[in-house]
């Protein structure tokens, strides 16, 4: 009896660690799986080409990671008195992806 109670817990054991992550859980925040789709749905109907404001281009990653580095991006989607994008500030989840990229070392 205890042979077969040993090997019940040690399947249900086995079953609990190879169960995949929900999609809940928060995955490696990089450029391509993240940041790029937030630029572009929030950032790149203005900044692109010539008549980005202030020739803030953020249309690529290198773009997208100068403008990171230098804190101006971060500082602008972070102001509620002068945010980017004009229309209010990202959504909190955003602006935390941001933020965890940066700590991150800005994965791509």
């Amino acid at each position: 009896m205890k042979e077969i109670s040993f090997s019940v817990v040690m399947i249900i054991l086995l079953a609990c660690n190879n169960t995949k992550h929900s999609k809940s859980e928060i995955k490696e925040i990089t450029y391509q799986n993240t940041i790029q789709k937030i630029v572009k749905r929030k950032c790149t109907f203005c900044h692109r080409g010539n008549r980005a404001p202030n020739g803030l281009i953020l249309t690529s990653y290198a773009e997208v990671r100068a403008a990171t580095e230098r804190g101006v991006l971060i500082q602008r989607i972070n102001d509620a008195e002068n945010p980017m994008p004009k229309s209010g500030l990202m959504s909190e989840k955003n602006r935390e992806a941001f933020k965890k990229w940066t700590e991150n070392g800005y994965a791509e």
